[in-house]
């Protein structure tokens, strides 16, 4: 009789384990949304990582799940939910022309995390061409760098930034270059705009 006992009891617990595992096995989180590229007014073509731990998109621990964006650019991603963490969505587009995070939080399990549309940044080029026609020293700022370019120089260079959808619309469609001239008597800090109308790759000319 105790044998019996002890072996009901034991099954009782494994049936236990067993059903807290099924439970468990279907305890997930899902985000769903659409990437369009608002310059182009296009879907976005992207590879999509859901992870945890470190938001970084080169970071390969503590990666969930990807996938990629529809033919429309929407995406509906589901994964395993995890206890107590947060989680960070991002994406590399299929040109690597831009990359990024569209989410970042806490998720309840079992629900949805509704994006909507969603407008990354677009990356804009600009081919500038620098003319030195005076004695004076030109400072052009790119990202979080300083470049110093001396009398004599005559040379094309690439000028690149990002543009949020609002920074886009409230800059009225210009691409701005912020600069400096540094002359014998006075440094002069101006800024070059370049209308953009259809095209994101833009051409320019810079005399210092």
């Amino acid at each position: 009789m105790i044998k019996f006992l002890f072996y009901i009891s034991l099954l009782l617990i494994l049936l236990s384990l067993l059903v807290f595992c099924q439970r468990r096995t279907f305890v997930h989180v899902k985000i769903k949304g659409v990437l369009i590229d608002y310059f182009a007014n296009q879907p976005i073509m992207a590879e999509l990582q859901l992870q945890t731990d470190n938001p970084s998109l080169f970071n390969k621990s503590g990666v969930l799940k990807k996938i990629e964006t529809k033919n429309d650019g929407s995406f509906d991603l589901k994964s395993r939910a995890i206890w107590k963490k947060e989680y960070y969505l991002g994406f590399i587009a299929k040109d690597s022309s831009i990359s990024g995070f569209v989410f970042g939080g806490k998720i309840e399990n079992n629900s949805t995390v509704e994006l909507g549309t969603i407008y990354p940044e677009h990356r804009f080029n600009c081919l500038l061409t620098l003319n030195s026609i005076s004695s004076n020293t030109l400072h052009i700022s790119n990202y979080s760098n300083n470049y110093i370019y001396y009398p004599g120089t005559n040379k094309t260079i690439t000028h690149s930034t990002f543009y949020s959808k609002d920074v886009f619309e409230s800059q009225n469609h210009n691409y701005i270059i912020n600069y400096s001239i540094d002359s014998a008597f006075a440094s002069y800090y101006r800024s070059l705009k370049i209308p953009i109308i259809n095209n994101s790759n833009l051409t320019a000319t810079l005399n210092f």
